[in-house]
């Protein structure tokens, strides 16, 4: 029972927009107000992500749950994690499972 409840507090549901490039680029068309970013671990700024750039580059069906870029801050060497926020009253969530 105690791994059962230790897994649900690690892996979240995804709201179906986040969990592809192609949903997110479908969904961000319908609704401009949604927004994805990068967040740097190291130096705290945020950076604005390409979606069809990033969809030209890895697919459609790549997911960016649990995935990290290098900060492209000048002599940084943070990571980056991605984030989403339904808008831009809504609090960006970090699109991660808890293990990265």
């Amino acid at each position: 029972m105690a791994r059962r409840r230790q897994e649900a507090e690690i892996y979240r549901i995804w709201p179906a927009w986040v969990r592809s490039l192609g949903a997110m680029q479908k969904a961000m068309a319908e609704n401009p107000s949604l927004r994805v970013q990068a967040m740097c671990g190291t130096c705290n700024t945020a950076f604005h992500v390409d979606i069809e750039a990033m969809i030209w580059r890895f697919g459609r069906d790549f997911s960016l749950i649990d995935q990290h870029g290098k900060c492209r801050r000048v002599k940084c060497e943070g990571r980056t994690v991605f984030q989403y926020s339904a808008g831009p009253t809504t609090p960006f969530q970090t699109m991660t499972n808890g293990g990265c």
